[in-house]
């Protein structure tokens, strides 16, 4: 019995020890700044990344093309396996909910921004990080925003890390830089990079070919220079520099490589003394005569507790144990379903999707066929009032000419009459196609939001 107490007295001395180790507030010998950076400081990553985003899908927001908005996103972030996936809310002036990639119900009024002032753009809690950014197109506001809500974990470098790397992986795949780049468009990268990008905090982009020439550089003076083994990239890409981090992503254009284009990104500076001195400071502390208290206080009551352990059975670990290894597999299967029901709502969003982009062509074909017969059917009165005369070898009776002149205009031939009539029932026909079939359009868009929605849900179990 005294073993075992005297064992579990020792455990709960440590513990006791360690919690108030990590706990300790002490200013006077814990010092000011023992974490290197916070979740403010690196929010620029999130903001370049929301810029581009906002960039893209300025001209669909500007004719409330909602659909157009689910697949860009659908096509940008699902390739994206990057942890602390953001939320993204797009509102209009009024933050009415035009498009969420979330929980939020669209045409409901967005909460989450609660700053005053008119001109920041970032918002930081505890728990969250928000950014805000004004919709634009042409140079000009266009009465709108797109809000990104990024939870603040699990750390402040993986999160500055993160928003760099969405911000990269977008940046790739943005369909003006694989074009710049295909045509070595230097000019257009230039302002591309100064139109979404917070430079501050780079300090390296090189876009790469595989020929280690550089099509695009922060440096002027690299571009259009073969860099010798990759130059600065082949230094930095294999080290762990704790005030820099480097990323790589490739550029596709048709399905060819064509680039890479390496990040070197400035991390912020450490504030204060260092993580260490803050340890120091707090191991210090312990040898205090009040931190030592509670830490006796749990050697005894331990103490007393396993002496009193000691006296009953030792079954209780197996009971625990085969608990456990019956749970284990329930557990196991429950998680293998979800799995496959999330992959399996994959599949079919992506056919919707599909689905609805080619009703949508069609819809424009048969607008496009609408437009040609009504143009049709108006050229043939014109060209009755412009003086077809009577049929060869007849001659207009007084009686026609007095009636015509009451009119206005010739009488229509039969075959005129009869074309036209044609024409009109074609029109009338296709019209009623082109109803339809926006009806199934707007049918499989809702289906389309009703998978998003229950993916997320199984994605949040």
């Amino acid at each position: 019995m005294f073993k075992k107490g005297f064992i579990f007295g020792l455990l709960g001395f440590f513990v006791s020890l360690i919690t108030i180790s990590l706990t300790s507030t002490d200013k006077k010998s814990t010092p000011e700044g023992s974490a290197s950076f916070t979740y403010k400081d690196g929010i620029n990553g999130w903001i370049s990344f929301g810029n581009i985003l906002e960039e893209s899908i300025s001209q669909a927001f500007l004719s409330k093309d909602d659909l157009f908005v689910s697949m860009f996103m659908w096509k940008t972030m699902e390739p994206i396996h990057i942890p602390n996936k953001p939320e993204i809310i797009i509102t209009d002036e009024n933050n009415s909910i035009f498009w969420t990639n979330g929980t939020k119900q669209k045409g409901t009024t967005y909460t989450g921004w609660k700053q005053d002032g008119k001109d920041q753009n970032v918002l930081n809690s505890e728990s969250l990080s928000i950014v805000k950014i004004d919709i634009i197109s042409n140079d000009r506001r266009i009465g709108g925003y797109l809000y990104l809500e990024i939870e603040n974990k699990p750390n402040p470098k993986d999160f500055i890390v993160a928003g760099w790397q969405y911000y990269g992986s977008v940046f790739s795949s943005s369909n003006d830089i694989r074009s710049y780049v295909a045509n070595e468009d230097r000019l257009g990268i230039k302002n591309f990079v100064d139109k979404v990008t917070k430079k501050e905090d780079i300090i390296n982009l090189t876009i790469l070919a595989k020929n280690n020439i550089a099509i695009w550089d922060t440096d002027n003076a690299k571009i259009g220079k073969k860099l010798q083994n990759g130059g600065w990239v082949n230094q930095e890409k294999d080290k762990n520099e704790s005030d820099r981090f480097y990323f790589s992503i490739p550029v596709k254009y048709q399905e060819r490589e064509l680039a890479d284009i390496h990040f070197l990104i400035k991390l912020p500076s450490p504030k204060g003394n260092t993580y260490l001195s803050g340890i120091i400071g707090k191991i210090n502390n312990l040898f205090k005569v009040k931190s030592l208290m509670p830490s006796v206080i749990a050697f005894l009551i331990f103490f007393f507790v396993g002496g009193v352990l000691s006296k009953g059975s030792g079954g209780g670990t197996t009971v625990v144990k085969k608990v456990s290894a019956k749970g284990t597999p329930e557990l196991e299967n429950k998680i293998q379903q979800l799995k496959e029901e999330i992959e399996q709502l994959e599949v079919t969003k992506a056919d919707v999707m599909e689905t609805v982009a080619k009703k949508q062509k069609i819809q424009k074909d048969l607008s496009m066929e609408i437009e040609a017969l009504e143009k049709k059917k108006e050229s043939i009165p014109a060209e009755a009032a412009a003086g077809m005369g009577p049929l060869a070898g007849e001659e207009e009776s007084e009686e026609s000419l007095l009636f015509d002149d009451l009119l206005g205009e010739k009488s229509k031939t039969i075959a005129q009459k009869k074309e036209e009539l044609e024409l009109t029932q074609r029109i009338v026909a296709k019209r009623r196609e082109e109803i339809d079939l926006s009806g199934k359009i707007e049918s499989r868009r809702r289906e389309l939001l009703d998978l998003e929605q229950k993916i997320e849900k199984l994605n949040g179990k």
